[in-house]
């Protein structure tokens, strides 16, 4: 029965000569260092196809190979790994008539095909440690292994702190049964007139007092006034009954004076050198017309439209008290202050303070500073090193970049920010920029923020939601975003930074009703700490590495206390672009009610060091999905974990305490060569435990590993 013995060196081929009517068995025994208590292990393949012409096989182990001219079956072979009972070890009996000979020698001597032989081999089939309590141990089938280590659970996240302004809708979203509170500004539209918009509810407020009956409003007390009338025809005295002109009462006025402007239009170039307050009559009918209205001293306005711009020189200081302003420009080292005022437009290069206003169109340069302090803007922009701060106020219209930033920076606190187009709220281009959120939810934008700067950009946030976007969060540029408690909630995508070469950091992070991916990285770092994703879409986490210069690892990779449900295709998948290394170290993933795979590396450069990960009920991807993201068989049709390098060197794998259950094809799917150790795991509820679809022996990989209950069999080649 047995025709040829051939023992064999590693690195040796073996021709194995053909077979004519394609009927027999190869038996492949490794022969075990004899050093080692370990038994004989082999794997026992009909021979149909594989004796049917000669055929040559490589080998890296000390192997002995036997040829049957009998089907596996008829030799109570089982078509699997077997394993020599160790006791046994290696007792091997072959009448001396059988050949032992190596290579091509059989070739000579066809005869030797019907010499009989006996092997006394006592085989422990593989299927044995589908048993209760029997589990892999370095490989070979242990009756009793005893208790499997626990997987521990991952650590919920902090929830998001979120102040909510006077009048903002308080919303709530659950996420994986936590409950997140935060703020959303209403949809609005732009108000027309001298009417701003009120931060209490959103709707439109006359600016300042109502117009009075009298020309003039009421003075105020204790103060030398001086009376201005539109139609004065010139050389009064300043007072009630001989008013000025407008020109002469900011010539002629005392320092201090406050000028009394009647309702009408008023026309007025002079530049104002001296302190002076300018008191309307009302907005709507107090019109200040002309060129642009130069300060260059201390002065306070008051009740008015001014048509023209406000113009704030060096040493300059305006103080305005329910006014229009059509436009104001401060210049470096003066000062601009809007209380329950409108201005339309600007280049603040000193500093502009609104307090219970609104802004349209204003712009900070050159170290210039805009502050909002319970107001509302509708376009914000900072460049060469200006800055934008805001505090308990809303951003909101349909302007593409409501805030833009290059070279500048800005910090919002306690902020709604809602679009009501589909263009970015806050975008950084250019140079270098910073951005910090604190306590601020931006809503309805097609990229809540967008980088694209050529120098790095630095983006600190803290307690923000982003809430129905294309992207909450797009990155193209060299960024560093560090980030605590962040939501993304009933959007496209999360944060997209797979074409930037960014440094991510984010603790607390909530994903919720997505519907491409939650996080998708591909710079040089990305650390996510406490983590909760429903529904994320078709990736909860991908992590991309590109190439980078020498010596660089192309990314470090820390994903630490994950809970995911309901991912669409991967839940967590790590690649690599041809020569980018990627360095990872996963801890406590908990993956359920998903489809594709939980885990899934498909990079031939990387070095994976996995602890505690849990994955069940994964299912099959869905068909139109499979069509479009996922044109390879692996890791679409329900497994725990699949690897797949496409390129490069072999994959460093190690995977340290897991449980995967429930999955709809495998536990574990390997598809490349791969250098993979997976310890004090269970596989249970699923028809296979692995595929594994690449040389070498798969049984190498296990240690402590148990497949239960309803797992049929163990291997198939997908």
């Amino acid at each position: 029965m047995i025709p040829i013995l051939a023992a064999c060196a590693p690195g040796a081929s073996l021709t194995i000569p053909p077979l004519v009517d394609g009927v027999g068995t190869v038996v492949f025994l490794e022969i075990p260092d004899p050093r080692s208590a370990d038994g004989v292990r082999g794997y026992a393949s009909p021979a149909t196809a594989l004796l049917a012409t000669s055929d040559a096989i490589d080998l890296t182990h000390p192997t002995a190979l036997l040829l049957y001219r009998a089907a596996p079956e008829a030799l109570g072979y089982p078509t699997s790994l077997f394993v020599h009972d160790a006791a046994a070890r290696g007792r091997l009996r072959v009448p001396d008539a059988v050949a032992r000979m190596t290579g091509d020698a059989w070739a000579a001597d066809p005869s030797l095909l019907d010499s009989p032989a006996v092997i006394d081999l006592r085989i422990a089939s593989e299927l044995r440690c589908l048993d209760p309590g029997a589990c892999f141990v370095d490989g070979l089938c242990q009756p009793d292994c005893g208790p499997v280590a626990e997987v521990a659970p991952p650590l919920p996240p902090a929830p998001i702190i979120n102040t909510c302004l006077r009048g903002v809708t308080s919303t709530t979203a659950t996420v994986n049964g936590q409950t997140l509170r935060y703020c959303v500004a209403p949809r609005v539209q732009p108000c027309p007139g001298n009417t701003l918009r009120a931060i209490v509810d959103g709707t439109c407020v006359h600016v300042g007092r109502d117009c009075p009956a009298d020309a003039w409003s009421d003075p105020p007390e204790d103060r030398e006034i001086a009376w201005i009338a539109s139609g004065a025809a010139g050389g009064g005295d300043g007072t009630r009954g001989a008013p000025w002109t407008f020109a002469e009462g900011l010539r002629d006025a005392s320092d201090g004076a406050v000028l009394m402007l009647d309702r009408g239009a008023h026309v007025g170039a002079q530049p104002i050198a001296r302190p002076l307050t300018l008191q309307g009559a009302c907005v709507d009918e107090t019109l200040v017309r002309g060129a642009t209205l130069m300060i260059s001293s201390s002065v306070a306005i008051d009740g008015l439209s001014l048509l023209g711009r406000a113009q704030v020189s060096s040493g300059g200081s305006a103080m305005i008290e329910g006014a229009y302003l059509g436009g104001a420009d401060v210049e470096t080292g003066g000062s601009l202050s809007i209380h329950r005022g409108l201005v339309l437009g600007g280049v603040v290069r000193g500093s502009v303070t609104l307090l219970e206003s609104e802004s349209r169109r204003l712009l900070s340069a050159e170290g210039g500073t805009i502050s909002l302090e319970g107001s509302v803007a509708d376009a914000l922009a900072a460049s060469a090193e200006g800055a934008i701060e805001a505090r308990e106020s809303r951003i909101s219209g349909r302007t593409t970049g409501m805030v833009s930033l290059d070279q500048g920076r800005a910090h919002f606190v306690d902020t709604v920010i809602r679009m009501t187009g589909t263009g970015t709220a806050i975008s950084a281009v250019g140079g270098e920029s910073r951005l910090n959120l604190e306590r601020v939810t931006i809503s309805g934008a097609a990229y809540g923020v967008f980088v694209a700067s050529q120098a790095v950009a630095v983006i600190d946030v803290e307690d923000a939601v982003f809430e129905g976007a294309s992207s909450g969060m797009a990155l193209r540029g060299p960024v560093t975003l560090g980030g605590r408690r962040i939501a993304f909630i009933d959007s496209n995508a999360g944060l997209d930074g797979e074409l930037s070469d960014s440094a991510i950091s984010i603790d607390d992070l909530f994903v919720a009703r997505l519907i491409r991916h939650g996080i998708r990285a591909g710079g040089s770092r990305l650390d996510l700490h406490r983590v909760s994703m429903e529904r994320p879409g078709l990736y909860g986490v991908r992590a991309h590495a590109q190439v980078r210069s020498t010596g660089r690892d192309a990314m470090t990779l820390n994903l630490d206390d994950v809970l995911m449900t309901g991912a669409r295709l991967r839940a967590v998948s790590i690649n690599g672009a041809a020569g980018a290394n990627v360095k990872g170290q996963l801890h406590r993933l908990a993956f359920e009610r998903g489809l594709g795979t939980g885990l899934s590396v498909n990079s031939g450069e990387a070095t994976v060091e996995v602890e505690d990960l849990r994955v069940s009920g994964v299912d099959q991807v869905e068909e139109n999905v499979r069509e479009s993201d996922c044109p390879f068989v692996i890791g679409c049709y329900g497994s725990g974990m699949a690897i797949q390098p496409d390129f490069g060197p072999r994959a460093d794998i190690t995977v340290r305490r897991f449980r995967f259950e429930g999955c709809a094809t495998t536990g574990i799917e390997v598809g490349s060569p791969i250098e993979l150790q997976m310890s004090e795991g269970v596989v249970r509820d699923g028809p296979l435990g692995i595929t594994y679809d690449t040389a070498g022996d798969w049984r190498d990989l296990l240690d402590r590993v148990r497949f239960d209950t309803t797992v049929t069999a163990l291997e198939q080649a997908p």
